[in-house]
């Protein structure tokens, strides 16, 4: 009968479960659990930073009308409700948009840019092609107080052009100073690889939590599948024994009956048999209670683990929320500084394109009025060749009167050549400077790629071909229609 009463090893095994799964299970004790549930516990002291933010936007989306800050707002308040609703913690989040929030408020200013160029330089221009045209009408004439009028007019309004091409260009100095000093496109870059290093990090690290969760759940559930169907399978054994046992005793009875000479054997067995019974009654009871102690705790490890599972799958979802706002932040920002920028290069090729108009128009006028001076010059000092060939004869036949006023002639055109050289000294050195800022512009717009411009050759030819039209046709009337081609 020894070998009826040994101890149940199913109960040793429920016994011992508890402890060989916190010895398997990722979280199976408190203290590992703690440190994870730590990390991804909404805390109001560390997410009170994410509320903040969320505050500013929603400022910026309602009183100031911001289009990016209205198109975050929906997001981050999915954020805050899965933080409040599923206990999940907002402190990356917070991080991420700490991050970024230099290019938030680059993307505010931006949507406010209207810079504009004044665009004076043109409108000077023409208004110095009209004069240069009353200019050219007013020679053919022979009109020359009106002449020299429009000419100091058009010296004037050549002056206001460049004055004004330069005004646009400081302007527009400034304004990419400005622009340059806000952020760039390396500090975009830079956070957008903080960005992506912070969300994955994060990323990373609460999916091998919720990985490990899920791996602690599906061993418990194994366990206790294996606990309980191992007790099964000896309760099954040992309710068949019990039957067998219990058949045995109503034999043994009845033998009690029919043997009187063995009843002392009998009842020695019956008492054996029955305490044996007895025993294994409260041996099953003890199981009973362990397993129902055994499911207790792993209940408690499990129910800890579905809450770390249930706020790692939180803040997971969290986090994707706050990858698609930080990269919509980071987009826009890149979006606007590229336009900005481009915007800008247009504008400063603009200018410089205006500035080259005005130097140019300044260019042919001082061209064309070297030339004149020159041709003037030149016959001046042929007239007094001739003048001086004329005294020498008048002279040497002796005809002092016609000496005289040749000498006086002489004066006169000597006063006319110092006016001459004059003019064409001013002319020559007005030409030099302007050459000089010609081929500077001209050197920043090759650098931008425009390189099919005009020249000043081209514009004297055309200058040249209708001044001298004008002159041939004696029946020229408006100039002005005769010149609104060129």
């Amino acid at each position: 009968m020894t070998d009826r009463r040994e101890i149940r090893e199913d109960v040793d095994k429920v016994t011992k479960t508890p402890d060989e799964l916190k010895g398997s299970l990722n979280y199976g004790d408190e203290e590992t659990w703690k440190i994870s549930i730590d990390k991804v516990k909404a805390r109001e002291f560390l997410d009170e930073d994410f509320v903040k933010i969320y505050q500013e936007v929603c400022k910026a989306a309602n009183e100031k009308n911001k289009a990016l800050a209205k198109k975050l707002l929906p997001t981050l308040e999915e954020v805050l409700h899965i933080n409040k609703e599923k206990n999940a913690t907002v402190y990356k989040a917070s991080e991420l948009l700490e991050n970024v929030e230099p290019l938030l408020e680059y993307s505010y200013v931006a949507e406010e840019y209207t810079f504009q160029l004044e665009g004076q330089c043109r409108q000077i221009l023409n208004q110095y092609d009209a004069t240069y045209k009353e200019v050219i009408g007013f020679r053919s004439k022979a009109d020359t107080d009106q002449v020299d009028t429009k000419t100091a007019e058009c010296l004037n309004l050549l002056g206001e052009s460049i004055k004004a091409a330069e005004e646009d260009i400081d302007s527009l100095q400034q304004q990419r100073t400005v622009e340059d000093g806000r952020v760039g496109l390396s500090e975009i870059e830079e956070k957008d690889t903080i960005a992506q290093k912070l969300i994955t990090e994060e990323n990373d690290e609460l999916k091998l939590i919720q990985s490990n969760c899920r791996t602690d759940l599906d061993s418990i559930k194994r366990k206790l599948d294996e606990v309980g169907k191992n007790v099964q399978a000896v309760s099954t054994e040992r309710e068949q024994q019990k039957n067998q046992l219990q058949y045995a005793l109503n034999n043994n009875r009845q033998k009690q009956e029919q043997l009187r000479a063995a009843l002392r054997q009998l009842e020695e067995e019956d008492r054996d048999l029955t305490s044996w019974i007895r025993k294994n009654v409260d041996i099953q009871t003890t199981v009973e209670k362990e397993l129902s102690s055994c499911k207790a705790q792993v209940q408690q490890m499990e129910d800890r683990i579905q809450s770390l599972l249930k706020m790692t799958n939180a803040s997971l979802q969290l986090m994707q929320k706050m990858t698609g706002c930080v990269q919509e932040v980071i987009q826009t920002a890149s979006r606007e500084k590229k336009r900005i920028k481009s915007d800008l290069e247009k504008k400063h090729l603009d200018s410089n394109l205006q500035m080259r108009d005005a130097l140019i128009a300044k260019l042919v006028f001082h061209q064309l009025r070297m030339e004149e001076v020159t041709i003037n010059l030149n016959g001046t000092n042929e007239e007094i060749s001739k003048k001086e060939e004329e005294k020498k004869i008048a002279a040497r036949y002796d005809n002092p009167y016609k000496v005289k006023r040749l000498k006086e002639d002489l004066i006169s055109i000597e006063r006319e050549k110092i006016h001459f050289t004059e003019r064409q000294a001013k002319h020559r050195k007005d030409l030099e400077e302007l050459q000089k800022k010609h081929e500077q512009v001209d050197k920043q717009l090759h650098a931008g790629g425009i390189t099919q411009l005009p020249t000043v050759k081209q514009r004297i030819q055309k200058w040249k071909q209708e001044q001298d039209r004008c002159f041939d046709d004696p029946e020229f009337g408006s100039f002005h229609s005769n010149l609104s081609h060129i």
